[in-house]
């Protein structure tokens, strides 16, 4: 009997001892469960917060990139027409330059000509044309005076 009331002892003490166990484990699910619940609360904060502000982030960076985009077709243009207005430039440069070409030709093929014309001009005797213009007007003066003697 001592044996079997020894065992119920014992027995007793592995009761208490797996109640105890038990009392603790529950007490740690508890806590775990708790802890559980409140991360998972801290989750579900940080994507309610996280989901908005990230979509506000995508719709800046495609605004951003939609700016950049129209910036690169402006400069695109611009850059366009500077090519044609250097086009321009160069026709016009080509065409100024043709002009003082023909110009210099011009200057060459009539230089002996002019050359010519001035060397005649300077050669010209004024003395004697004003001469021959004071004969001439005393001429014509003579003439008048002629010419109205005989009543005209």
């Amino acid at each position: 009997m001592e044996n079997n009331a020894e065992s119920t002892l014992s027995e007793k003490e592995l009761l208490s001892q797996i109640r105890d166990l038990q009392e603790k484990k529950l007490k740690v699910e508890k806590r775990t469960s708790k802890l559980l619940f409140a991360l998972t609360l801290v989750i579900l904060i940080a994507v309610i917060v996280m989901v908005p502000a990230t979509l506000m982030l995508f719709n800046k960076v495609t605004q951003t990139v939609d700016k950049a985009n129209g910036a690169i077709d402006d400069i695109t243009a611009t850059v366009q027409r500077a090519e044609t207005t250097l086009d321009g430039i160069d026709e016009m440069t080509e065409s100024a330059s043709q002009a003082a070409s023909n110009m210099n030709q011009l200057v060459e093929d009539n230089s002996k000509t002019l050359n010519e014309s001035i060397k005649a001009l300077s050669e010209v005797d004024y003395e004697g044309l004003n001469e021959a213009i004071n004969d001439l007007k005393s001429t014509a003066s003579s003439m008048a005076e002629v010419m109205s003697v005989f009543g005209h």
